[in-house]
């Protein structure tokens, strides 16, 4: 059985991986409810996200997903999350 991540080039890949939260963040622009309620849309798409990856059998796409998550964040966020922590600590 091959990868399937290796059927998806890097930016597919990243769409793939942040497509939950890109469409959660797509409902809460849609519908704004305050600071408390973004907090709970947020939480919610990320227990969805949790409780899906989750569940068992799981298919091949889920379990590439759950190995990324697991590992964590690819390079290029990790770049882009540092340069976003210089940004915000200039005085």
């Amino acid at each position: 059985m091959t990868n399937i991540k290796s059927q998806f080039s890097s930016e597919e890949w990243m769409k793939v991986m942040t497509g939950a939260g890109n469409a959660g963040s797509a409902i809460v622009a849609a519908s704004p409810s305050g600071v408390t309620g973004l907090i709970a849309e947020m939480g919610a798409i990320v227990k969805g996200v949790r409780e899906e990856v989750g569940k068992e059998p799981r298919t091949p796409l889920l379990e590439a997903i759950a190995a990324d998550l697991v590992a964590g964040p690819p390079e290029a966020c990790n770049k882009t999350a540092k340069a976003a922590s210089r940004i915000w600590k200039r005085p």
